[in-house]
């Protein structure tokens, strides 16, 4: 039952999404409220509050908006939407259209900063902002835009000024006190992350369930970490170095499978798991770098101890380089049907889109886009008393900082063992060495070049699958389908021309365009 007149109803949403109620401008403006005021005002608003809290379909009330009355709310929030489609060009005719509907509303200046940073042109983004905010000086959403334009231009003090400045705006911006945290995280300032990530998980007390809040939650443990022990600080920043050092930034990767398991994943979009590094098959897996670090772990020690607490390991996805994708070395090892070797498929993706995509299912975008990260490394392999990395010079400048950063490592850590630390600190150290023990093997298996994904999983659920006899553990990713350059069929697959058949118009029905290769190999 309608108790206000239009005028009261819109003040009183209008108020609401200020404060970031939202579910509350949902249930107030139902459909039938809408459909009985019929006021472009009232779509605009529900479409604000719907795509503030993740709703699906939000466009359809922007676009009833604009149906009724051209206006920037409804139009900015339409260009929103295209943007996340990853229509740009739609989403950019979008935001133009709405400074001819209102030069002077700051909105649609914001939305062509939204559209530019998408594009990766922080020029015109930083234009844009700044035109948003000659037209309002206290429009506090363009200084969080171009806070994040100087966060990916790697200038802190900067993007640290305009953080602050929109939060003497709006002091309950919960999106903005994260994004201050994790600037501060970069910045090393711990005890300034620390206290707004907390600030964060205060106003967003309600959403206990959103991906958002349970990323601020880890955060902040990691944090209490780091501001608990000098080693835990130290040790976490020459694994970073480390990380740095041996990331992976060529444009694909190649996964070998399984024909049953490529048949979900391109059928049935199924998503792309990463299992907990316990479930690696090579029981040496993390034994090359404990060994190097003299470090006595359940994966490094030679005798086994009476007792052994357990330590969480991250997730792992394992990988080759494109150029590897049809390698008779692969397909015996990893490209099979159950045993048989030479029956799977090799999956050659895209590594911007598949980590678009997985950032997208996690909800966050560019103003936190390292956050958590997702990234791929290169895998080391010691030889000649030193760890090397395939297809770079042996005294070149990464394995020359690698080997130092190791070294480091070591010193470290044999500082950290001279102490009699508390059991929670020594667990959390092994976790630490934990992040970077999976990127280093013997130089037996230097040939397979090896690529891997490495993820704690913060932000995903972490499902435990109870149909194996030994349940179990692993994290989902995403849909692969959309990041997929090739599939090659490996050379003892049966009737291989009808798989290729088969997945090449199952991808290009999705307006996948993606090459289908078998191989013809001599495989025996």
């Amino acid at each position: 039952m309608i108790t206000e007149n239009k005028q009261e109803l819109l003040e009183k949403v209008k108020i609401l999404n200020l404060e970031g109620n939202y579910n509350e401008v949902i249930n107030i403006l139902t459909d039938s409220v809408l459909e009985a005021f019929s006021s472009y005002e009232l779509y605009a608003e529900v479409t604000e509050s719907m795509s503030k809290s993740n709703k699906k379909n939000y466009q359809i009330y922007a676009i009833k908006s604009l149906e009724i009355s051209k206006n920037v709310k409804a139009n900015f929030h339409l260009g929103c939407y295209f943007i996340e489609k990853e229509n740009f060009e739609k989403a950019k005719k979008t935001f133009e259209e709405g400074l001819e509907i209102d030069p002077k509303n700051p909105l649609s200046y914001h939305g062509l900063g939204n559209y530019f940073v998408r594009k990766i042109d922080l020029e015109s983004a930083k234009d844009c902002y700044k035109k948003a905010l000659n037209l309002d000086p206290n429009f506090s959403n363009s200084y969080i835009g171009l806070a994040v334009v100087y966060q990916l231009d790697n200038d802190f003090q900067k993007s640290e000024e305009l953080y602050l400045k929109a939060l003497k705006i709006n002091s309950k911006s919960s999106a903005n006190y994260f994004n201050l945290a994790y600037l501060n995280f970069q910045q090393k300032k711990y005890k300034h992350s620390k206290r707004n990530y907390q600030r964060f998980i205060e106003l967003e007390s309600d959403k206990r369930k959103d991906r958002y809040y349970n990323i601020a939650i880890e955060k902040l443990e990691e944090l209490n970490k780091i501001l608990a022990s000098e080693d835990y600080k130290i040790i976490k920043e020459i694994v970073a170095k480390i990380k740095k050092t041996l990331e992976y930034t060529d444009e694909c990767v190649t996964h070998f499978t399984s024909i049953s398991v490529t048949k979900l994943l391109i059928f049935e979009d199924s998503r792309f798991r990463l299992s907990e590094g316990a479930y690696l098959n090579d029981t040496s897996e993390g034994i090359e770098l404990f060994s190097f670090l003299n470090y006595q772990s359940p994966f490094g020690r030679k005798e086994n101890p009476v007792d052994e607490i357990f330590v969480q390991k991250p997730f792992i996805g394992s990988f080759v380089s494109e150029n590897k994708h049809n390698d008779l070395t692969m397909w015996r090892m990893y490209g099979k049907e159950g045993k048989d070797e030479a029956r799977g498929c090799a999956l050659t993706m895209k590594v911007d889109k598949l980590r678009e995509k997985i950032q997208k299912e996690l909800g966050t975008t560019n103003l936190e886009e390292n956050e958590p990260e997702i990234k791929f490394y290169k895998v080391a392999y010691w030889k000649d008393n030193k760890f090397i990395i395939p297809d770079e010079k042996i005294l070149g400048t990464k394995i020359k900082n690698l080997n130092k950063y190791c070294l480091e490592l070591k010193n470290a850590i044999e500082e950290f063992s001279k102490k009699d630390e508390e059991i929670k600190i020594q667990i959390d150290i092994e976790e630490l060495l934990f992040e970077i023990a999976f990127l280093f093997k013997g130089i037996e298996y230097q040939y397979e070049h090896e690529i891997r994904l490495v993820q704690k999983g913060m932000g995903f659920d972490k499902i435990v699958d109870k149909n194996f006899i030994i349940p179990r553990v692993y994290i989902e990713l995403t849909e692969v389908s959309e990041s997929i350059k090739k599939i090659t069929l490996g050379p003892k697959v049966e009737r291989a021309d009808e798989w290729a058949s088969a997945f090449h118009y199952e991808l290009k029905n999705k307006e996948i365009e993606a090459e289908i290769h078998i191989s013809r190999q001599p495989f025996k």
